[in-house]
């Protein structure tokens, strides 16, 4: 609560919207949200006019037509065969509310007509939530040092070995190093001839059992256990995972 030093108990069901400047989801909050950019072209956006200065009185004196359109969309959509699988992690919102928005879009599209402020454009919320996930830069980090992982020891290697290479300063290392620590956070302040044993436990320890899709394959890091003979306490190692279809 803004003003208050409270905390607040809401339902899960509860829409959360965050707004702020160039801020985005990551990691699993990626395959959650929908981003919509608001850009002003002007240096003073809180100057500018508004249609509707007050957009929480307006919904609520307009809730009856607003109400009567989101209606008017549920009744025009066709019935989903039942062969259809729902394109969005969120199965049930998909069958009644994104479909029926995708429908009505196309409806807007092959009638060719244009309402203000609402010009007629395909909508696919499958490719929305894509873009969403593209844009993540932690994820894509996590996928890199994976491939990385894979190519340099497709067998597995123990934390105390890859601190040693990391310390080495190769070409390789240095790769490896930025990209563990875009994927998990905090390693532009250290050292990089420091990076001790421990330090990559940790980072490791934060990507284990993560699946990420690389091209055709879904990769993930698991940690073996060590036998009485070996010198590390433990091996990581990136391997491929069965894809479920649905």
């Amino acid at each position: 609560m803004l003003g208050f030093t409270e905390i607040r108990v809401v339902f899960a069901s509860s829409i959360q919207i965050f707004t702020g400047n160039n801020i985005k989801p990551r990691s699993d909050m990626a395959t959650r949200s929908l981003v919509i950019r608001l850009e002003v072209p002007r240096p003073d956006p809180e100057n500018r006019i508004f249609r509707r200065g007050k957009p929480v009185q307006w919904t609520e004196e307009h809730r009856g037509e607003i109400l009567g359109a989101m209606y008017t969309l549920l009744l025009g959509n066709p019935p989903l065969a039942v062969t259809l699988q729902p394109e969005t992690r969120f199965k049930e919102w998909y069958e009644l509310v994104g479909s029926a928005v995708e429908n009505a879009a196309a409806e807007h599209l092959a009638l060719g007509g244009e309402l203000p402020h609402c010009l007629p454009q395909k909508i696919s919320f499958k490719e929305l939530f894509s873009e969403t996930t593209a844009a993540d830069e932690r994820r894509q980090a996590v996928g890199e040092a994976m491939i990385l992982m894979r190519q340099q020891w497709p067998e597995g290697i123990g934390a105390a070995t890859m601190a040693a290479y990391l310390r080495e300063g190769s070409g390789g290392a240095l790769e490896l190093f930025g990209t563990l620590g875009a994927a998990t956070g905090g390693w532009d302040k250290i050292n990089r001839v420091a990076v001790s044993s421990q330090s990559v436990t940790r980072r490791l320890g934060n990507l284990l059992g993560r699946v990420v899709e690389i091209g055709d394959e879904w990769l993930r890091l698991s940690f073996i256990a060590p036998s009485n003979t070996h010198k590390e306490s433990g091996i990581y190692k990136v391997e491929p995972v069965e894809q479920q279809k649905e």
